[in-house]
């Protein structure tokens, strides 16, 4: 009371706490197969601590809101799951999860083979990694992982050889990733083919010798075709010709020819100068006075030319004809000029 009155009463009122709870989230998360680390949030009115279920997890309380786990790569082949508990003092809890993926990596429709030509492809990897190397067995083909892609880029060299051949491309997890894939890539062999160099060869009328190169993915043999010469296989990429004298004024020719297996061939031509000769008649000319021309035929197998020593006379070559232009003799006397035929080491002359 009041105003001097001194009587009282009272009485107490106790109010209750809230209920403890504890919040925790992602409820469920999910990750790959690499090893890695991830971060829950923690909502809570009480104090709380954290354990967790899996030996290849770690969970830790770094803060009143945060829970962090670790976790190790899965290299088994199915998912595993940790379950992650958050308990608080009274009868709050909460429990949370962590799915890991198994890893997988494969090619995706590979090729089973590529042609004996030089070339390239690309070929896609199927895999939920994030990291992964690729190698290959071949010193004639090289692999590469285009950038963070899935892809692989092949590149091959030619196959000079008719026999196929085969590599072994291997894509790989890393990080503690085991898992692995791999495909036989095959390449064929080039067709058989020859080629003989060069293909055509002048010689003289001179006995001698030639050296013809081979250019050839399989076996061969050599014969040759004319009886005054004979061929032989020196090595594996040429072979020699040796050839007679030609005895007669006329050219002759062979051919000699290059067989590999697999019915392939190549032949190269060569032939022979005959005897070297210059032939015409007359050999000397008697003209008068006045001025004139004469026209000799010359019979040779080699180039020639003509030349003479006097003023008053001019000759031409004209085919296979020899032109002779002379001017007339003013003086009582008569007078001479030599024309020289050469061509082939052969020189003949005219007398006029």
């Amino acid at each position: 009371g009041t105003g001097g009155i001194t009587e009282t009463d009272n009485f107490d009122l106790t109010q209750q706490g809230v209920v403890p709870s504890i919040d925790v989230n992602p409820k469920d998360m999910y990750r790959g197969p690499e090893a890695g680390t991830a971060t829950y949030s923690v909502s809570s009115n009480v104090g709380w601590s954290v354990s967790d279920d899996a030996s290849w997890l770690t969970s830790s309380k770094t803060s009143g809101t945060t829970i962090s786990v670790s976790y190790t790569a899965n290299n088994s082949d199915v998912e595993r799951i940790a379950y992650i508990l958050a308990k608080g003092t009274g009868d709050a809890y909460q429990t949370v999860s962590l799915h890991q993926e198994a890893a997988f990596i494969s090619f995706n429709a590979p090729p089973n083979s590529i042609s004996a030509a030089q070339g390239s492809q690309n070929v896609e990897v199927y895999t939920n990694l994030t990291q992964w190397t690729v190698s290959d067995d071949a010193s004639w083909l090289s692999v590469s992982r285009e950038g963070d892609t899935n892809l692989i880029k092949l590149s091959w060299e030619a196959n000079s050889s008719t026999s196929s051949r085969t590599v072994r491309i291997t894509v790989s997890g890393t990080g503690g990733i085991t898992e692995t894939d791999y495909i036989d890539l095959t390449q064929e062999g080039a067709a058989p083919s020859i080629e003989v160099n060069p293909v055509k060869l002048d010689v003289s009328h001179k006995s001698g010798s030639a050296v013809f190169d081979v250019n050839s993915n399989v076996g061969w043999s050599v014969s040759s075709g004319g009886a005054w010469l004979s061929a032989s296989k020196t090595n594996g990429s040429a072979f020699s010709v040796s050839y007679e004298a030609n005895s007669k004024t006329t050219e002759r020719y062979a051919d000699i020819m290059a067989t590999g297996t697999g019915g392939v061939s190549s032949s190269a031509r060569i032939t022979q100068a005959g005897i070297p000769f210059i032939d015409f008649e007359p050999e000397s000319l008697n003209v008068g006075y006045l001025d004139g021309q004469e026209l000799i035929s010359i019979q040779s197998n080699v180039n020639w030319n003509v030349t003479d020593d006097a003023t008053w006379l001019k000759t031409n070559k004209t085919g296979d004809k020899l032109e002779i232009y002379y001017d007339g003799n003013p003086v009582a006397s008569s007078r001479m000029a030599h024309i020289t035929i050469t061509g082939g080491g052969i020189k003949k002359s005219i007398t006029l």
